[in-house]
């Protein structure tokens, strides 16, 4: 399998299959009622001028994507998870705000090649640290992906999420 990692999308109709993406994995707990919350989220989210986006492509079909740029929601959150942590706050840091990978291309190296990707246009751009809210358990995936690649946990900051769920606050030194 040849999957292809490029900043940003091949063609405008792939930007609808990625807000399909997100509506389907994170309607709960992230709260999204309907394909136009997780529309108005993605646009949101890719409307920050520091925003980037990389997809994974399987030929022309985009399988996973993540979104990163400064925390500009989570910025006390992430403050406050480090001072808890005794890890000092660097203010140029980056946050993963989402990584999502097609289901049948999970446990392949998707979701790794997309977060070394994020990791090293961070770097690209001077960032010292990026950040990431995880679920963890059944609907923990991404936890495990950030460990694996080196985050560390710094705690867990209840009710971040819309159903009132604890996100897990990881953090990695680049």
């Amino acid at each position: 399998m040849a999957i292809e990692l490029l900043e940003g999308i091949k063609d405008e109709s792939d930007l609808e299959l990625i807000i399909d993406m997100e509506f389907s994995f994170f309607k709960n707990p992230s709260g999204h009622k309907s394909v136009a919350d997780a529309r108005k989220l993605i646009r949101h989210l890719l409307g920050y001028p520091d925003n980037s986006l990389v997809v994974a492509y399987d030929i022309n079909d985009p399988v996973g994507f993540s979104i990163y740029g400064p925390p500009f929601l989570e910025d006390e959150l992430f403050r406050g998870a480090a001072l808890q942590s005794n890890i000092r706050y660097d203010d140029n840091c980056n946050s993963v705000s989402v990584i999502a990978v097609l289901p049948e291309y999970r446990k392949k190296g998707v979701g790794t090649d997309l977060l070394q990707k994020v990791i090293e246009g961070s770097k690209e751009n001077g960032t010292s640290q990026l950040y990431a809210t995880c679920w963890k358990g059944k609907l923990g995936e991404s936890y495990y992906l950030f460990k694996k690649l080196g985050f560390k946990e710094l705690g867990t900051i209840g009710g971040v999420y819309c159903d009132g769920t604890s996100g897990i606050v990881v953090v990695k030194e680049i």
